[in-house]
């Protein structure tokens, strides 16, 4: 039997197959990947970030925003995190080189809230492609069965150092966007 070719999509004709789309899906390499939905905790999770940010960020030039906002990245990744944040004007993909879209070029923060299907790609190849974005500064991954949560943080000379959080912890302090989030608050209402 004769196998066939796999398809390899163009950026635009993946942006204008989301733009159809009911369900998200990622792009890398001229390939299409399907996303897998969370599930309750996922989304409380989810949800409680985005309210403890949208408060401690009020005032300042940053802007928190949920699933539905799609990344790019130098790589030619698109994808959409659980969370990032914006610092200053969000900057997107150039309609000339693409579809006409929405997608954000320059996250200072991305969030992502961890599953079992997920976590190994989150913390590996998935953050290897974001760390080409210039703007990128704090990737925080979040557990959802366990109160856990990882801080990669970039310092001035471009490395990466890795805060791990655990249940007697207090706070997650970000410098580079000069707040604190409260554990305890990200997991308000989760059962484990």
């Amino acid at each position: 039997m004769e196998q066939q070719a796999k398809k390899i999509y163009t950026p635009k004709e993946y942006l204008e197959l989301e733009a159809a789309s009911e369900t998200k899906h990622e792009y890398f390499g001229g390939e299409i990947f399907a996303m897998s939905g969370g599930g309750y905790n996922h989304a409380l999770i989810g949800t409680n970030l985005l309210i403890a940010l949208g408060n401690r960020l009020k005032g300042k030039p940053c802007r928190p925003l949920g699933s539905d906002a799609r990344i790019y990245t130098p790589s030619g990744f698109y994808t959409y995190p659980d969370a990032v944040v914006i610092f200053g004007k969000p900057e997107f993909v150039p309609a000339e080189t693409h579809a006409p879209t929405q997608t954000i070029t320059n996250p200072a923060l991305i969030a992502e809230v961890l599953s079992e299907s997920t976590r190994n790609y989150d913390k590996g190849g998935k953050f290897d492609l974001y760390r080409a974005i210039p703007s990128f500064t704090d990737y925080l991954l979040i557990e959802q069965d366990r109160i856990q949560l990882s801080h990669f943080r970039k310092t001035a000379n471009g490395e990466w150092i890795l805060h791990d959080y655990k249940p007697d912890d207090k706070n997650v302090v970000i410098d580079s966007l000069q707040l604190e989030l409260d554990i305890a608050e990200l997991y308000d209402g989760v059962e484990f």
